[in-house]
């Protein structure tokens, strides 16, 4: 990922470049671990971290379930709701 960023960052001089992680996991144990990692390649490298896994119940209970469809944990109807709803407030000032 680093060469990706750094090539965008390269030829598009005086752009925003904005990572954000993917849906969080119900249970998971390595991949939050992960996903600090991302926020902090981002924090310095001064890019922007959208970081939306607050919008969503706590990935370590069972009420994160119906956000998250039962095979491989992709986000249901609802849980893109909420993802979109995240990214919605952070572009769209109220």
């Amino acid at each position: 990922m680093l060469i990706l960023v750094q090539a965008l960052s390269t030829s598009a001089k005086g752009a925003t470049i904005m990572i954000q992680p993917s849906n969080p996991v119900y249970g998971a144990k390595n991949y939050p671990k992960a996903i600090e990692a991302l926020k902090q390649f981002a924090t310095q490298n001064n890019y922007t971290y959208i970081d939306h896994w607050g919008a969503w119940p706590d990935a370590s209970t069972k009420a994160i379930l119906p956000y998250l469809k039962e095979e491989f944990g992709f986000p249901t109807a609802k849980g893109h709701e909420v993802w979109a709803q995240y990214v919605t407030d952070y572009f769209v000032a109220k």
